[in-house]
């Protein structure tokens, strides 16, 4: 399952953030940022050619408070892909460095 975290920010500060997993890839910008901007009751943006080539790039992107129709309480939304890396299950286990 892939994740990705959406925050909403306020002059510099977080002022909102959540985590949603989805099933599908979270490249798909077009896919992941409805039921983000549902769990953080926000207005959907409108996703640009820049966003999406920003996300498949980096994993990243922002909008600012210009690519909302509606007005809107905060500065940007930034939504990022989390890439969770698999663990072993020794992993977990404390090595001594070789000598």
């Amino acid at each position: 399952m892939k994740k990705v975290w959406g925050i909403l920010w306020r002059e510099q500060k977080m002022i909102k953030n959540a985590v949603l997993g989805f099933d599908i890839p979270v490249s798909k910008l077009d896919a992941a940022v409805p039921p983000m901007c549902q769990k953080l009751d926000t207005p959907r943006p409108v996703i640009l050619t820049k966003h999406k080539k920003e996300m498949d790039t980096f994993g990243y992107t922002t909008f600012s408070r210009e690519d909302f129709v509606e007005t809107v309480d905060f500065d940007r939304f930034s939504i990022s892909r989390i890439d969770e890396q698999e663990q072993d299950s020794s992993s977990d286990e404390y090595r001594a460095p070789k000598k």
